[in-house]
């Protein structure tokens, strides 16, 4: 059986993490993790087969230069991997004359909904997990030419969409390595040297964890009781050590949902790290909560150089609409541990949230200088299709428009905000709470002359008609590959 294997091309002239939950694009490639492991896994599960890849991404391919691809190989099925966000720019190449799988990514939303909103095409999408109903639908291809019983699919007649069966799943730990040769890492790092200054360039994500224990109300990674799954320590520090000896990669991304929640793996992890002997470098998503000295210290010798907390919101009442409560006292202890072991401390907040106030960006603004962040980030709140957030506005009747491209978008609300009319009055608070970190930082002459000019060009840097002088002054590179010497050092 011929199989053909296709991530879609860039969208616009970004490229895009399909994988990721809430997408993330970029002026430079993500290598991909997803699609590596589904090689490895129709290799061990099927016999009989040819894989061919068409990854538009890498080779800058138009969706018509995919199709003439398409047409030159002749598949037997296709498996195209599609964008939840950019469902109308992926969806041809899941809608062409040959049967194929559409994969709608990231796995936890509702492809039966997708499949409603957006009328698909494609034959047979997978419905919620990837791995189990992926080899099942493609053994039942196999030996029937079709797809009729296997868990997990969805199958199209006619515009009529029917789930034949709740899917199965396999155990992380049950997973092969990702085949990344098949997928031209290589290749993958001499485009990103092309773009990326220095570092930058040799960065990979790993996706070791599925699903969370948290229920955050504006994640499509919500927990909805489905049991968490990890990765086992060894797994984790094998794909480190063969990607880091074989492509000379010394940064890691590990795009767990919260590290450290499972406390004895994530030692494991860092205590592996340092038997292989690896010098390297990496970053841990991190809820925040079970760090001690030890933990923080180990982490630390280990290659670790920051953790990223989203936080979201200080001020309770926000909290309480985000599901995401903290003891700001115990979380500032917290940072502090971490700070002490030399790791970088980014924080994530959101704005917008309906019920939000001038004085909730103060108390954000104010955290974000107490704890002496290393970095932060805003994001207006956005709707994630399959989070609890979602459902319930869908239920009120107050979700303005029903294309998830717009989600992501941000150009438009695109649901009811009792306190925002306007995308641009949350971008205003939005400039407004960044402004106030900077001006608390530079009131802070006991952090040195240095942190307090520093947060002055930062804070000046947040007019565009200033940023502009800047950018025309100091070549982008430039600016690109200093602020890179910074960010991946541990403090």
């Amino acid at each position: 059986m011929k199989i053909c294997m296709i991530i879609p091309p860039k969208y616009g002239d970004q490229y895009v993490r399909r994988e990721a939950k809430d997408a993330s694009y970029s002026i430079d490639p993500f290598m991909p993790y997803t699609q590596p492991l589904h090689y490895a896994l129709i290799q061990r599960e099927l016999n009989d087969i040819e894989i061919n890849i068409i990854d538009a991404q890498l080779d800058h391919l138009s969706n018509k230069e995919v199709l003439d691809k398409l047409d030159s190989i002749n598949p037997d099925i296709v498996i195209t991997y599609l964008s939840w966000t950019c469902i109308p720019h992926d969806r041809v190449l899941a809608e062409s004359k040959y049967p194929t799988i559409a994969i709608i990514l990231q796995q936890r939303i509702d492809q039966l909904e997708a499949c409603e909103i957006y009328k698909l095409k494609s034959k047979y999408i997978l419905y919620k997990e990837l791995e189990a109903p992926l080899i099942e639908a493609l053994k039942e291809f196999q030996e029937k030419g079709d797809i009729e019983t296997a868990n997990g699919v969805i199958v199209n007649s006619n515009g009529t969409y029917k789930l034949l069966a709740p899917p199965k799943a396999y155990h992380l730990s049950d997973l092969p390595k990702p085949d990344f040769e098949a997928f031209r890492f290589s290749d993958y790092i001499k485009l990103r040297e092309d773009i990326s200054p220095d570092m930058r360039a040799r960065t990979a994500h790993l996706s070791t964890m599925k699903n969370c224990p948290f229920g955050c109300s504006f994640c499509g990674s919500s927990n909805d009781g489905s049991k968490v799954e990890y990765q086992t320590a060894e797994q984790v520090v094998d794909q480190l050590k063969y990607l880091h000896d074989t492509y000379n990669i010394n940064v890691f991304i590990l795009s767990c949902n919260v590290f450290t929640t499972n406390k004895k793996r994530a030692r494991k992890i860092a205590q592996g790290i340092i038997e292989s002997g690896m010098k390297i470098k990496y970053s841990i998503n991190d809820r925040v909560g079970n760090w001690d000295k030890d933990l923080a210290d180990l982490l630390a010798k280990s290659g670790c150089y920051e953790v990223r907390c989203g936080v979201e919101a200080v001020d309770p009442k926000v909290q309480k609409v985000l599901n995401k409560p903290w003891d700001v006292e115990k979380l500032k202890e917290q940072f502090k541990i971490i700070h002490d072991a030399g790791i970088r401390v980014s924080t994530c907040f959101t704005t917008g949230v309906p019920g939000e106030t001038k004085q909730s960006l103060d108390m954000n603004a104010k955290f974000i200088s107490d704890i002496d962040a290393d970095g932060f980030t805003t994001s207006p709140l956005f709707i994630m299709p399959a989070s609890p957030l979602y459902y319930k506005l869908k239920s009120e009747k107050k979700l303005l428009t029903m294309d998830w491209h717009k989600y992501h978008e941000l150009k438009e609300l695109v649901y009811v905000n009792e306190t925002y009319d306007n995308m641009e009055e949350i971008l205003s608070a939005e400039r407004y709470m960044k402004r106030k970190v900077y001006l608390y930082n530079m009131q802070r002459f006991d952090r040195g002359i240095n942190y307090v000019f520093k947060n002055v060009a930062k804070y000046l840097a947040t007019f565009d008609s200033l940023k502009k002088i800047v950018m025309s002054i100091i070549p982008k590179r430039t600016i690109g590959v200093l602020k890179n010497k910074l960010y991946y050092k541990q403090r």
